[in-house]
């Protein structure tokens, strides 16, 4: 299968994220399957379900790719991460910062629409 061009690419908070089975103890990624709201500072924001949107993709013929941030940005476990992801708890603020980056590279999902050639 041939694609002529990447139609549109899309990123955002995802409800239906899971981290993969090795690091499912380090990392906090819980899925409702459901939107939810996300309170910010002066806004709320929402997660999406990507699988909505995968159905719409595949109605008018478009083929779809599908995955966390993590797919572009491998993450290299070493023993001082592992440490910090494992013990929140004690994590000082740079550590903080580093533990919610990884997490929301697996929280974060893309979605590529194909069209085909």
């Amino acid at each position: 299968m041939r694609f002529r061009h990447l139609l549109y690419l899309h990123g955002e908070h995802s409800c239906e994220a899971e981290a993969p089975e090795p690091y499912r103890r380090l990392l906090s990624v819980s899925s409702s399957h459901q939107p939810e709201r996300i309170p910010l500072k002066g806004h709320d924001e929402y997660t999406i379900k990507f699988s909505y949107l995968e159905k719409v993709a595949a109605f008018y013929r478009y083929s779809t790719r599908r995955g966390p941030f993590a797919d572009f940005l491998q993450v290299e476990w070493s023993d001082r991460l592992r440490r910090l992801m494992a013990s929140p708890s004690l994590a000082d603020d740079e550590s903080e910062i580093i533990r919610h980056f990884v997490e929301d590279l697996y929280k974060y999902e893309y979605l590529i629409l194909l069209k085909e050639a």
